[in-house]
């Protein structure tokens, strides 16, 4: 009888990162390595449970020698992120969690270049979590980047307190708010709020954390009279709501708001409406905030770049850029 002859063959945990696309030294996957294999699980399942995806990649992960305490928030986000940029679409199957491959779509990023999502040749991705290609005289139909992102955010939170108008601006809905916390805010006890009262171009400023045993940065528990974001207590110590609080005379009022989307919306819409806007650095290749940003910032900002390697920083073209610094004039 004749034996059979094993084909498997045997890799080392650097060995199988470079098979795999992984960058064979880091201590930290690639973002965009995890992407291109969470597609192809997808691509071959069709439409498996997330958290079977999850467990594939944790495991791969482990056998090329990555520690699955540093890997699984990271796998965690990449999905996260493949959803919110709509190159995956969850859905529910058998009652469980579970992720496919979108349409296929192309969104024009910059004169000439797209970003491919959903179905498309997986060696197109070149870079992060995305296919980007140049844009041939042939190629399918892009739409714009603006008719993808849709209308800003805070234009929902507008409405649902009361706006009448679409076409609100960031101001307009600081003004919304300032009213409801004067009309609808409830009495809190003073200094039991933390609140962002310094403003982003005071001497040395950093926004700091309202989550210390001392608020810090820009942070405080005292300040002037005025209108402020900040966040009261919650269920406990580690635990804080976020809103927008108005003193007055000695008396603190405070409005819920929605969830920290929201709260970073009115973060911006604060300094706009003062005179004061939140900063951010942009040059030719990145773009650089000095405060947490919206859901949607994030998913504008996957789309047109890559994660900076450290906080509220993504690198991109300057053409990306300036698409992007484009849509956010559009409603300041």
């Amino acid at each position: 009888m004749r034996r059979r002859v094993s084909m498997l063959e045997a890799l080392s945990p650097a060995e199988l990162r470079l098979r795999l696309g992984f960058d064979a030294g880091g201590e930290t996957p690639n973002s965009g390595s995890i992407a291109s294999s969470a597609r192809a699980c997808v691509r071959a399942w069709r439409t498996p449970p997330r958290q079977r995806v999850t467990t594939y990649l944790l495991r791969q992960l482990a056998a090329m020698g990555y520690d699955e305490g540093s890997t699984r928030d990271v796998v965690r986000d990449v999905l996260d992120r493949l959803i919110a940029i709509g190159d995956f679409v969850p859905v529910r199957l058998d009652g469980k969690a579970s992720i496919v491959l979108a349409m296929p779509a192309a969104v024009e990023v910059a004169p000439g270049h797209i970003v491919l999502l959903g179905e498309h040749d997986d060696d197109l991705v070149s870079d992060g979590l995305l296919a980007r290609h140049r844009a041939d005289e042939g190629d399918r139909a892009a739409m714009s980047f603006g008719d993808w992102i849709g209308r800003p955010a805070f234009e929902a939170h507008h409405l649902r307190r009361g706006g009448t108008s679409m076409e609100a601006s960031l101001a307009d809905y600081w003004a919304l708010l300032v009213s409801a916390v004067r009309h609808e805010g409830l009495p809190i006890s003073v200094d039991a709020a933390r609140v962002v009262s310094a403003p982003p171009n005071a001497a040395n400023a950093y926004f700091g954390r309202h989550s210390d045993a001392m608020p810090s940065g820009r942070w405080s528990n005292a300040t002037l009279d005025g209108t402020y974001c900040g966040v009261r207590p919650g269920r406990n110590e580690h635990h804080w709501n976020p809103i927008v609080l108005h003193r007055a005379g000695g008396q603190d009022y405070a409005l819920d708001l929605h969830d920290w989307d929201e709260w970073n919306w009115a973060l911006l819409a604060r300094g706009i409406a003062q005179g004061v806007p939140e900063r951010h650095r942009a040059d030719s290749n990145a773009i650089a905030f000095e405060h947490p940003i919206p859901m949607q910032y994030q998913r504008a900002l996957t789309l047109l770049g890559t994660d900076g390697g450290s906080a509220w920083t993504w690198v991109m073209t300057s053409e990306a850029s300036a698409c992007f610094q484009s849509w956010i004039g559009s409603f300041g």
